[in-house]
């Protein structure tokens, strides 16, 4: 589990293009950049499959080998996207307020993905 966490943000990086502050609220235009998770779910997705028909027998060993192999497959390219999040002052720290959109700024295109298997 280690290796696919710290494969998972391995190309990660976000750069803040801009920010607005009212009181204990602050807005942020953030770019960011990692793999495109919503093509290394419909590889590993197709390989699952593959396997499946196959007869093979997998385990969540497998499995789990099966997404580290697509989110470490050089053909996997990286993709930026702008988004724009908001912030909330809680005890003296900057909180996000929804960090439902924190998945999507992260891993592009998952959620789309995951959602796309029901």
């Amino acid at each position: 589990m280690k290796k696919l966490g710290k494969a998972i943000f391995e190309n990660l990086s976000w750069k803040i293009l801009s920010q607005k502050e009212e009181g204990d609220t602050a807005t942020l235009e953030v770019e960011v950049t990692n793999k495109d998770f919503g093509k290394i779910i419909e590889n590993f997705k197709e390989k699952i499959v593959k396997v499946a028909f196959s007869g093979e027998s997998i385990d969540e060993a497998k499995t789990q080998e099966y997404l580290l192999e697509e989110i470490n497959n050089a053909e996997i390219e990286n993709v930026t996207n702008t988004h724009t999040i908001t912030v909330e002052k809680v005890d003296g720290k900057w909180q996000v307020s929804n960090t439902n959109d924190i998945s999507n700024m992260l891993l592009p295109g998952f959620s789309e993905a995951i959602n796309s298997l029901y």
